[in-house]
């Protein structure tokens, strides 16, 4: 339950500590999550020798906190207090991201063709969410990761971790050809054995992703609570064949293992699926086929929908649900969806439902200004882990408002692996000083923070010249978001080319999206000589999108847009 004391004393906190340390940019994130069952807050810092963060809150009832500074010592980046190793290996080839909780000193360094990271202290509980970040201290531990370019085609991984249960994986990568990937990865997880081998092939029409992993359930790579990830197991298969930009056949195969809830055991649940997407002129259709296992108890369930987009107006569409389970339980899902395109910053969505012999009417829409953005959407999901009615219709809300200055208030839903939706609410703003909060420290003095010269900034929008919020952008090692405009700014301290990436998967706003065009490398430039990178992205359908570890959604208020080719 959010207590608007305990929030409003934590942000108080936050910001008292703003005032006392010596640092010239500081960001403050806070807010609530019944998703996490958590509320607090978090403070980060940056100066020219140095970032840091500090939160502090409630976590499942319990006062909590975390810190965790980074500088560069001689070339290397010191780390000291809490510290989210990322565990990847090169078999994760299915999108779970996963990470190692730790808190000690650590010690990283990225050189052309290799890197490493070392840390010393206790391994740690991670508790919080995405604004309130803290961790529960465990038992001692040494972390040594190592990587290596072995040739131009062949890469090799190390994973060590000495604990009370250690781990030491040894993987290796082969690129033989620019479209085909295969890797291998063996050794000791969590004190049992650990195998898995990974094949990853994108030709012009064909994708093909398959995996084998043996894992002990013992196993603990996640160690970050997130129920929207999952660690796969055994076989894995997921093929996708385009037979024209407008036909898409989808098959899958996934055994999964995953909390239900922050800091359960893990459950495994099986599922498949077979789906077909079709386009032909304004008129968009299709089905799809699921079957899941969980708890010995089995699922099946079929979708079908059809829809027609009337110019830039009107996009009407109609789908249909059914599924079954091993005691003969039925359930039957119609829905109709209406949206008005009133113009590119404003439509309007009704949504029709018959479930159970009852109708009901849900409301919806997007509306997004420069100051305001928020989108209401009703989505359909099958949930492997909900066997008994796996067919889940939710609401899907995310929304942002500017106050005042960069003082931003945040709203978003969730739907756990169980079917219950979650909300989180949070405020996001920035304080900069010169030498010191108050004038009289000196706004003048030598140490005053000045901003980097050089940038790197652009814009991300839609095939439809729409701005994207909360996109998510990789430039070089850094991972930004685009504003409430679509824009971002990236600052250096010099002139430097970069590898530059567009993150659909971490999108902070509700949606599917793939990316038209972009750039691969940026170069930082002086901000009056700085020319705009421009970023177009097209926003998916569910139905075009891929099945995901743990649901396949279906947005009925996301149509296909007539003339969006990949």
């Amino acid at each position: 339950m959010f207590s608007s004391s305990k929030f409003g004393w934590t942000l108080a906190l936050l910001f008292l500590f703003a005032q006392i340390v010596p640092a010239q940019v500081f960001k403050i994130d806070g807010g609530t999550s019944t998703l996490f069952n958590a509320d607090g807050g978090t403070i980060f810092m940056k100066a020219p020798n140095y970032e840091a963060s500090f939160g502090a809150g409630t976590f499942d009832g319990h006062f909590e906190l975390g810190a965790v500074a980074k500088t560069k010592v001689m070339g290397y980046t010191v780390t000291a207090g809490d510290d989210n190793v990322r565990f990847d290996l090169p078999t994760d080839i299915f999108g779970n991201t996963s990470y190692y909780s730790a808190r000690g000193v650590g010690i990283s360094k990225q050189y052309e063709d290799s890197g490493f990271y070392v840390l010393g202290g206790l391994t740690s509980e991670w508790v919080g969410s995405s604004f309130f970040q803290a961790a529960r201290s465990q038992d001692p531990v040494g972390i040594m990761f190592f990587h290596r370019h072995l040739t131009d085609n062949l890469h090799f991984y190390s994973r060590n971790i000495v604990s009370t249960k250690s781990s030491s994986l040894q993987a290796l990568e082969w690129k033989p050809e620019k479209w085909l990937t295969s890797s291998v990865t063996g050794g000791i997880g969590s004190g049992s054995p650990y195998f898995a081998t990974a094949v990853d092939a994108e030709m012009r029409q064909l994708t093909l992703k398959a995996s084998y992993a043996y894992v002990s359930p013992d196993f603990r790579r996640i160690t970050v609570p997130d129920i929207e990830n999952s660690e796969p197991e055994r076989e894995n298969i997921e093929a996708t064949y385009h037979f024209t930009r407008d036909t898409v056949i989808t098959a899958a195969h996934r055994n999964l293992m995953q909390p239900l809830s922050i800091n359960s055991p893990f459950s495994r649940a099986t599922m498949d699926q077979l789906s077909g997407n079709f386009r032909l002129g304004h008129n968009y259709f299709g089905a799809g086929l699921f079957t899941s296992r969980f708890n010995d108890r089995d699922s099946w369930g079929t979708s079908m929908y059809v829809g027609r987009r009337f110019r830039d107006l009107l996009d009407v569409s109609g789908s249909y649900f059914l599924s079954k389970t091993t005691d003969n339980t039925t359930q039957h899902l119609i829905t109709g969806t209406f949206r008005e395109i009133i113009s590119p910053r404003f439509n309007v969505l009704q949504v029709l439902t018959y479930s159970n012999g009852q109708t009901s009417m849900a409301y919806g829409g997007e509306f997004i200004t420069n100051r305001f953005n928020a989108r209401v959407d009703y989505q359909t999901q099958y949930l492997a882990f909900r066997t008994n009615k796996p067919f889940r219709q939710t609401l899907s809300f995310n929304g942002s408002v500017r106050v005042a200055g960069p003082l931003r208030l945040n709203a978003s839903s969730s739907v756990a692996p169980d079917g219950h939706t979650r909300y989180s609410f949070g405020a996001t703003t920035y304080l900069y000083r010169a030498g010191g909060l108050f004038p009289s420290w000196g706004s003048q003095s030598d140490d005053a923070y000045r901003f980097p010269k050089f940038v790197v900034q652009g814009i991300v929008k839609d095939q439809e010249n729409k701005p994207i919020a909360g996109a998510a952008i990789q430039i070089g090692n850094d991972v930004i978001f685009t504003d409430g405009t679509g824009r971002f700014m990236l600052r250096m301290k010099k002139h430097k080319t970069m590898e530059f990436a567009v993150i659909p998967s971490q999108f902070l706003t509700t949606g599917f999206f793939e990316v038209v065009q972009a750039p691969s490398s940026v170069s930082s430039e002086k901000e009056d000589q700085s020319q705009e990178v421009v970023v177009i992205v097209r926003r998916l359908t569910p139905q075009e999108a891929r099945v995901g570890p743990l649901a396949t959604k279906f947005k009925e208020n996301q149509p296909i847009l007539p003339g969006h080719e990949q």
